[in-house]
């Protein structure tokens, strides 16, 4: 998640993504679970999402870590503004981390 503050963020997000961003909305119906981790985790999501916190989630290659990002915005104060998914394996370092922390020429 980001966080609307941040200029840079937002307009090189949707560069770097073309047309392929994330839909706005995802009915948390479509995470289904049944086991205890995942019990948990949902616990976590509800506990996170209202704070101002941080939160980097990670897992496997098809895990369902967009699904949990989005549960997470969904129930967070910032539920009306954009939610911007961003692949950052799919971005070199260096690209990744001057789009998230900005740099400075020299």
């Amino acid at each position: 998640m980001h966080n609307n503050d941040s200029p840079i963020l937002p307009k090189s997000a949707q560069q770097l993504m073309g047309n392929n961003a994330a839909p706005e909305k995802v009915d948390d119906r479509q995470i289904v679970y049944q086991s205890e981790a995942m019990h948990q985790m949902m616990r976590m999501v509800e506990r996170v999402a209202p704070s101002n916190a941080t939160v980097l989630v990670m897992g496997e290659s098809g895990t369902g870590k967009e699904l949990i990002a989005h549960a997470i915005h969904q129930r967070s104060h910032r539920r009306n503004k954009p939610f911007v998914a961003i692949n950052c394996g799919a971005l070199r370092e260096t690209l990744l981390e001057s789009e998230l922390f900005g740099h400075e020429k020299g």
